[in-house]
């Protein structure tokens, strides 16, 4: 069998990308912090936000954050975020 090499390449996140990724990573907090018993269903998504808007207050242009799309060089398609 012939081993198979894949090399990603990042890219900084764009505005699109962030409201994507943010939009998937509220909704996932939020589940994991209700099946941790951490939070109610009713006030998860609300807190998750919250929580997020705390992390990253200016979004993709918070200071000391770096944010960005990882695409497989290969097939030159978007495979994730970091």
């Amino acid at each position: 069998m012939e081993e198979v090499i894949t090399i990603v390449k990042l890219e900084k996140m764009t505005k699109f990308d962030f409201d994507h990724y943010k939009s998937i990573a509220v909704n996932s907090y939020a589940i994991e912090k209700v099946k941790a018993g951490a939070w109610t269903v009713e006030e998860a998504y609300k807190l998750s936000k919250e929580t997020f808007n705390k992390l990253l207050p200016n979004n993709i242009e918070t200071e000391g954050q770096c944010l960005y799309s990882i695409f497989d060089n290969d097939k030159n398609i978007k495979v994730g975020y970091l």
